[in-house]
């Protein structure tokens, strides 16, 4: 999981101050996304709603359609919550958009 602050390094250069993304530069970043493939395990700090704080197990695995259109990722917090990222560009809005789902529904989130 060490690749994920160079993503957003890379985010960060390709988007810059400009408040206007272009459909080229969403691209870029989902191939970039793409280069994290693969499965990667390690562990996390969960807070619960009660503030304690305590470790977990983190397990993803990372995958792309063709042409870097989706970008799909799986998580398994140890033995617990399974979720599924799907992030692609809404091209009618020129948006990176993120589609979350937990248990089997969709979660409350995105970005």
């Amino acid at each position: 999981m060490r690749r994920i602050p160079l993503i957003i390094i890379v985010l960060i250069q390709v988007m810059g101050t400009d408040s206007l993304v272009h459909t080229d530069d969403m691209e870029k970043v989902m191939q970039l996304w793409c280069t994290q493939i693969g499965t990667w395990t390690g562990m996390i700090d969960i807070t619960s709603k009660n503030r304690i704080i305590k470790k977990q197990e983190l397990v993803t695995t990372h995958e792309c359609t063709e042409a870097a259109s989706f970008h799909i990722v799986r998580e398994r917090f140890g033995s617990g919550t399974s979720t599924v990222k799907a992030t692609f560009i809404d091209k009618s809005t020129q948006h990176v958009h993120t589609a979350y789902f937990a248990n089997g529904k969709v979660a409350p989130y995105s970005f």
